[in-house]
């Protein structure tokens, strides 16, 4: 069952591709996991806003970001301009190497601490080909 620090959770996943929304629905029903996750068709900075309107201010305590590294800074200041993110949310982009997220890895490098000593890239292998680096960011 999904949970954070010992409480239920819903799990929603953006997915832009109609493949990937029926592989991770079919991934939520074999782990039997379909009544906390939910699988919404459609691209971020489109989907992002139903968030706020069917689950509210603060209800956003993890991100994960692996579509765009280019759009990265706009998905997360959207979260942010509609107060999804609570104290303490977690944020997690794939692929800030290549392509590449420079705003969103210089808007934490800008951000006034602690909140830029929170940001943290490590590298990684690409998923295609272990001989290429590329980058995770935490924040």
């Amino acid at each position: 069952r999904a949970s954070i620090a010992g409480r239920p959770c819903r799990v929603i996943s953006l997915e832009a591709d109609a493949v990937h929304v029926a592989v991770a629905r079919h991934a939520a029903r074999e782990g039997r996991q379909s009544m906390a996750v939910e699988v919404w068709p459609g691209l971020a900075h489109d989907s992002v806003r139903r968030l706020a309107d069917e689950w509210g201010h603060d209800s956003v305590a993890f991100a994960f970001m692996d579509h765009r590294g280019t759009r990265f800074h706009c998905e997360l200041a959207a979260l942010q301009r509609l107060r999804l993110l609570p104290p303490g949310a977690q944020f997690l982009a794939d692929n800030t190497l290549k392509p590449g997220a420079p705003v969103l890895l210089w808007n934490f490098e800008r951000m006034p601490s602690p909140a830029s000593a929170a940001a943290m890239s490590w590298s990684v292998p690409e998923f295609i080909s272990s001989s290429c680096e590329d980058w995770m960011t935490a924040w």
